[in-house]
This record gives structure tokens, sequence and C-alpha cells, in this order.
């Protein structure tokens, strides 16, 4: 080896050296790193773990979120719909009770028309009865009985509006 320019104890010395400085390299350095290594892709595997749990609750609680507003609307959209039910009801009854005041409003006003039309042909009759009588009075040119001349021309007015 001698002729190659290789000098055997020197080489000896170097692999020696050399294999040293790999089981040191290997001891305080490549362990530690690899623990390192393994322990950072265990935290990071623990960390997407944790982001798939996280992401998965998330994904429940919004479809739990979505679920209870669906729920919300159409308790919304039956408490609308029964307040209008209620709306219309009310409406309907306040209408039935106007008509029913205004029908008895109208029939109580006929009753009163009625009843002075009724008074009214009753002053008139009274009004011709004594007219009449004064008529009588001055034709005869003698003052007649006045209750029992009254009392005559008041059933014949009688009679002939009740044949009318």
């Amino acid at each position: 080896m001698e002729a190659l320019g290789i000098n055997a104890g020197y080489l000896v010395s170097q692999i020696a050296n050399l294999l040293i400085l790999l089981v040191l390299l290997r001891i305080f350095l490549f362990k530690p790193v690899l623990g390192m290594l393994d322990q950072r892709a265990a935290t990071i595997r623990q960390s997407l773990e944790d982001a798939e749990s996280a992401s998965l609750r998330a994904a429940q609680a919004e479809a739990e979120y979505d679920k209870r507003i669906e729920q919300a609307q159409e308790e919304a959209r039956l408490l609308l719909q029964q307040a209008n039910e209620e709306a219309k009801r009310l409406r309907e009854q306040a209408l039935g009770e106007a008509r029913q005041e205004a029908q008895d409003l109208m029939e109580r006003a006929r009753k009163e028309m009625e009843l002075e039309r009724r008074e009214a042909a009753r002053a008139d009759r009274t009004q011709l009865a004594d007219l009449v009588v004064a008529a009588a009075s001055k034709v005869i040119g003698q003052s007649l009985d006045t209750p029992s001349h009254r009392r005559l021309v008041e059933q014949f007015l009688s009679d002939s509006t009740a044949s009318d």
C-alpha cells in the first residue's frame, strides 16, 4: 500500500477516528435530533387529529345551529299563522258585533219613526177633528157639543184610516 502512497497506520487511525466520530455523532447528535424530529412528528400528528376533531365538532355544532334556526323559524311561522288566525277571528267577531249593533240601531230607529208617525197621525186627527168641529159650528151657526162631535169625527177618521 505504500506503493500507492497510503500509510497503513495512518489509514487505520483515520478509520478509527472516523468510526469514533460517527459513534459520537450518533450518540450526541443524531439520536437527540431524531428524537426531536419524532417528537415533532408526533406533535404534528396529534395537532392534526385535534384539528380534525375540532373540525368535526364545529360541523356538528353548525348542523345543530342550523337545526335550531330551522326550528325557530318554524315556531315563528306557526306563531305568525296563529296570530293571523286570531286577528281574523277577532275582526270577524268585531264585524259581527258591529252588524248586530247597526241592525239593532236600525230597528230602534224604525220603531221610533213608527211611533212618531203614529203620534203625528194622532195629532193630525185631533187637529182635523178640532177644525171640522169649528167649521161645522160656523156653518151651522151655533155652538155644538165639542166633545161628542170630536168623538164622532175621530171615529170617522179612525174608520177611514183603518180601511186604507
